[in-house]
């Protein structure tokens, strides 16, 4: 087995509670021990380096669905040093990925979104240049190139929303391997649950007054209430996180 020590670290779990302590997302806590594996996003690097690297090995990742793979670094930027990838399908060991090589178009080739053509699928995309990847990371998912301009390219992304990005940011061709999202669900009793790092909810109705606006009452009883609470009083709404809407061409589909 092939290890990395630089690549593997220990990371540390809040378990739902922010630095003083206070819980700030309810039932969580508990749950397997596991490493986490330092992947590489960030691609700017490649950008002077024409770059080729072996697949050593596909690794499974306990902090996400898809499969990674370890790579090894042949020639251009860091030559003889190791990484973790995402992992794109149909690619096996002994294969080789290309970074920032132009003419190149195999499946896992990296770079430039302005150098691919239309109607390819892409994923691992950067969303600003020189920020690292962001973009279509989930296992399974895929974008794809829909119009090429001479600074933004239009894509259109798993949620059915069509954005434009400036086109000096790296891709990689191809899909996200599915890796275990195939396989039957294994939640066969509540033990198993407490390994994934899931606590027991408990309704607000079930609960006392002073823990949730919805306890209190004589025996069985109603919320009583016409809008929908929080555990701290708050009526709930949701807001988009995304600033950037002028380069939002279609809404994503709800």
């Amino acid at each position: 087995m092939i290890s990395i020590k630089y690549l593997i670290t220990n990371y540390k779990r809040k378990y739902g509670r922010n630095n003083f302590g206070k819980i700030t997302s309810k039932y969580r806590g508990g749950g397997f021990k596991k490493l986490y594996r330092k992947l590489n996003f960030n691609y700017s690097n490649f950008k002077k380096f024409n770059t080729y690297a072996l697949i050593i090995k596909n690794c499974y990742d306990p902090y996400r669905k898809a499969y990674i793979i370890l790579i090894k670094y042949l020639k251009g930027y860091n030559v003889g040093y190791f990484d973790y990838i995402l992992a794109p399908e149909n690619l096996k060991v002994n294969d080789l990925i290309y970074f920032n090589l132009i003419l190149e178009q195999k499946i896992g080739t990296i770079k430039k979104i302005k150098y691919w053509s239309i109607s390819n699928y892409i994923c691992n995309i950067e969303f600003k240049p020189n920020q690292g990847s962001q973009l279509t990371r989930s296992a399974g998912t895929f974008s794809l190139i829909l119009a090429l301009d001479k600074k933004y390219t239009l894509i259109k992304l798993p949620s059915k929303e069509q954005r434009l990005i400036s086109n000096n940011c790296f891709v990689m061709i191809g899909k996200i391997n599915i890796g275990y999202l195939k396989k039957k669900s294994f939640l066969k009793k509540a033990g198993i649950k407490r390994v994934l790092n899931c606590r027991p909810k408990v309704r607000g109705v079930a609960k006392n007054a002073c823990d949730h606006p919805y306890g209190g009452g004589e025996g069985r009883s109603r919320k009583g209430k016409k809008n929908v609470y929080s555990s701290w009083g708050k009526v709930r709404f949701k807001t988009s996180s995304k600033r950037s809407f002028k380069f939002i061409l279609l809404r994503k589909v709800k």
